[in-house]
């Protein structure tokens, strides 16, 4: 049985949910519990990242709250090649804490104290 966000963000989306659609329906799955559901959701949202834009951070953040701290590290060294915005504010918070001393993310995080 659907939960009341994953209904909401359903009828929000309508009939074909778009790429980001998709995002957000898999971080409400995964908040809700069903991780499932939220692989499944985050599946059809990088097969459409193939031909629309898919915030970056949305796909990274997914990916960490899947526990998949590989493929969310690739997306948000993506995110900041693409200058996704909000990035400095989303690495702040206590989701990445494990990934934060990656070389990788430590490198982003320099980027954006030069600007």
């Amino acid at each position: 049985m659907l939960d009341v966000r994953t209904r909401a963000t359903w009828r929000w989306a309508g009939p074909t949910p778009s790429g980001r659609d998709l995002a957000y329906l898999a971080l409400n799955l995964i908040g809700a519990g069903d991780a499932s559901g939220g692989r499944e959701a985050l599946r059809q949202a990088l097969r459409r990242a193939n031909t629309e834009y898919v915030r970056e951070d949305l796909i990274a953040n997914a990916f960490m709250r899947l526990g998949d701290r590989e493929s969310a590290i690739r997306w948000w060294v993506k995110g900041a090649a693409s200058n996704v915005g909000g990035i400095d504010f989303s690495l702040a918070d206590s989701l990445y804490a494990p990934i934060r001393s990656d070389p990788r993310i430590q490198a982003i995080i320099e980027r954006l104290k030069v600007r």
